[in-house]
């Protein structure tokens, strides 16, 4: 698949250079990407069979070896939004194959056509260093291994250290670890907000654990930041700061990017409610 993007890409594909942002004990990486024309410039028409649930398309903007996965049924016309639990898997079984991170917005979330699921993979490296600012948070288990009921093989963490609010969900790495993550995944989605105001990133970061981060995001459906249309989804709750400008990218700060996951995510009061979800089966 890497070998089929290189080759559509061609020579002249850059990758859009990134300038680190110190947000608390977190390093984040705002850069700018030209979303104008993008249809025309970026894409391509090509669907390649993954032999999974999903396609993937080949996109050549600003990442290396990105793709739009997208669910069969969609291909096919049915327009298919919800997301299910094999679709988490599957992404699952794509992120530990290809070493790629997933990332994934919905209705409410910052995806850009939120009416057609689909998720977007890249290479979970980049010179050597992950491109992904979750695997640098803190976390504290809420429930350990071998607690839930029919979910023995998941553990479920808290972020800390991380500018906004989430869940490191990880599981063995086994048939039954994969079956169980998915699953959970999907009734933490389900049960929130209906499969809405969520955004999940999958990262390969570890040989013994499946790892799935869940961020809630207001029910308010609040994703936009900014008069220039700051579009906050998956990519951004991963730490990638995707600016509409070049400008943008250069003066973001800091306290910009804390005010911007104040604007989309759950405080602490919101975080604590939604965390009674986990005991709610």
């Amino acid at each position: 698949m890497e070998s089929l993007w290189n080759t559509l890409a061609g020579e002249q594909f850059e990758e859009s250079p990134y300038r680190p942002v110190q947000v608390g004990g977190v390093t984040m990486c705002a850069l700018y990407v030209d979303r104008n024309n993008e249809e025309r410039k970026y894409t391509t028409d090509l669907y390649f069979d993954t032999g999974l649930s999903f396609v993937a398309k080949p996109r050549f903007l600003s990442y290396r070896h990105r793709f739009v996965l997208v669910p069969k049924d969609n291909i096919s016309g049915a327009n298919r939004w919800d997301m299910r639990a094999s679709d988490v898997a599957d992404w699952i079984r794509w992120s530990e194959h290809m070493s790629h991170t997933i990332v994934t917005s919905t209705f409410k979330s910052g995806a850009s056509v939120p009416s057609l699921l689909h998720a977007q993979s890249f290479g979970a490296r980049r010179e050597g260093q992950y491109l992904s600012s979750l695997v640098q948070a803190q976390t504290s288990v809420v429930v350990p291994w071998d607690i839930m009921p029919l979910f023995q093989e998941v553990q479920i963490a808290k972020l800390h250290g991380y500018p906004l609010n989430g869940l490191k969900l990880s599981a063995m790495k086994t048939c039954q670890g994969l079956e169980q993550i998915s699953d959970k995944a999907f009734e933490l989605a389900l049960n929130y907000d209906h499969l809405k105001a969520f955004n999940l990133v999958i990262v390969p970061e570890n040989t013994d654990h499946y790892t799935v981060y869940f961020v809630p995001r207001k029910k308010s459906a609040t994703t936009i930041y900014g008069l220039h249309r700051w579009q906050i989804g998956s990519y951004e709750m991963n730490g990638q700061l995707q600016a509409p400008s070049q400008q943008e990218a250069d003066d973001l700060t800091e306290a910009a990017v804390l005010n911007m996951y104040r604007t989309t995510c759950l405080d602490e009061e919101e975080f604590d409610e939604f965390q009674r979800l986990i005991h709610t089966f």
